[in-house]
């Protein structure tokens, strides 16, 4: 297993850098939720999946209570994600029919 500075009080170690990242999530989050377009909105959501995926694995070993709670989030922003690139997906298959006539 991974060794993680796990010092809350310590501004450089790693959980200070989970939180980072939860709070990176939560812009891409918002940026996806508040966006229009659903290519953007499925960019997003992916790096939103990406970040607390890569906090999880801090917080799994520093705070493993949390880290329940981080493993829910993950699921549920990869239901939204899959939600906003299936649209994504279907707008951009859209487009090819309405091309050239």
């Amino acid at each position: 297993m991974a060794q993680y500075n796990c010092d809350i009080l310590d501004d450089n170690s790693d959980i200070k850098q989970a939180n980072n990242l939860l709070d990176e999530a939560n812009e891409y989050f918002m940026n996806a939720a508040f966006g229009s377009d659903p290519v953007e909105q499925c960019d997003d959501m992916t790096s939103a999946v990406d970040a607390l995926k890569q906090a999880y694995e801090i917080i799994a070993v520093c705070d493993h209570p949390r880290a329940i709670r981080q493993l829910r989030q993950i699921r549920s922003y990869n239901e939204m994600r899959g939600d906003y690139c299936r649209k994504a997906q279907g707008d951009q298959n859209g487009d090819d029919d309405h091309g050239e006539e």
